[in-house]
Formats: structure tokens, sequence, C-alpha cells
């Protein structure tokens, strides 16, 4: 009898690790097709991580000896993936920052957040209105909010009127309430 011995190991037991395929870089921005999406996709791709992992607030701060406090339309985006919060900061090239969270005993893995601010929540979220579910009605309440508080509007020594102040209390909670 014959027998040969082979030499070759089968792939699940060999002690050799699998080297990671390399990942294609793109300019997320760049309109067009650049053979892997398409500009609607990519915010579309965006809109879903936005609609699962953001969060649509108007932050309201106490200033000691004012009168009235701040309010402030605020967007963020968590995740663990730098390269993914990279992704979406330049598909929708818009202002914004980008910063680790500090770590605690609950992460497993170091976070990182994405925040937009003012004029610039209102430009992100009206390029990923369109594609938003989750956070639709949201986005809504914030541009709402944006149109009718005056956001923008530096009132002078006058002041803003208390009817003002009212509604943005009332976006304030009418936000908090959707959570």
């Amino acid at each position: 009898m014959n027998q040969t011995t082979s030499t070759h190991t089968p792939t699940y037991l060999s002690t050799k690790r699998k080297q990671p395929e390399q990942v294609k870089v793109w300019d997320a921005h760049k309109g067009g097709d650049d053979g892997v999406m398409t500009l609607a996709q990519k915010r579309a791709y965006c809109a879903g991580l936005f609609d699962g992992d953001g969060c649509v607030q108007i932050s309201k701060t106490h200033i000691p000896g004012r009168k009235n406090p701040t309010y402030r339309l605020c967007l963020s985006l968590d995740q663990n993936c730098p390269i993914t919060v990279k992704f979406f900061q330049d598909v929708l090239n818009v202002k914004s920052y980008m910063y680790p969270v500090t770590r605690t005993v609950q992460h497993n893995r170091q976070m990182y957040t994405l925040k937009f601010d003012g004029s610039a929540a209102v430009q992100a979220l009206k390029i990923l209105r369109p594609y938003l579910v989750r956070k639709g009605v949201e986005a809504d309440v914030a541009f709402q909010y944006w149109e009718t508080c005056s956001v923008s509007l530096h009132p002078g020594r006058n002041g803003t009127s208390q009817e003002v102040w009212d509604l943005r209390e009332w976006f304030f909670k009418k936000l908090k309430a959707l959570k």
C-alpha cells in the first residue's frame, strides 16, 4: 500500500492570521459616482447612522447673572469607529467637531462624538432630512424652532420678548418629549 501524507493544513486549522483586506478610501463629499457609492447613497447611509446613533437636541444653559437661559440647537453622532465618524463628517461637509469621549468602565472601546451646533446643525439636518426615518419628526421640530424662535437674531439692549423665550422653552420641552 502506498500511503501519501499531506503537508497541507486545512485553512480552519491554520495558525496564520488572515490579513485584513485593504479598505478603499475615497473623497466622501465628492459628487458623482466614485465606484463605491453615489453622493445620494452616501447621504442615505449617513442618515441611517444618524437615525440609530444620532441625537437632535436643544441645549439649555443657565448662565449666572442672566435673567433667561441660553438655548442652542445641537446634533451629535456617537460611534466607536473614527473612520465611520470621519466618513459622516466628510459626506455632510458642514462645520463640525469630532473628539474622543472620555472612557469609562461602561465603554469596551474608545468612543468618538461628532457635534454640529447652531446653523451648522440646521445645514446638516437639511442634508439628512430626505433620508431620515426615526429622527425625521425631531428634525422637523428643529427646523420649526430655528425659524420661529429668532435664534440668530441679536436683540440689542432691549432684549428678546418674553413670547420668544416662552417659544424657545416650548420647543426645548417638545424635542425632549420626542426622545
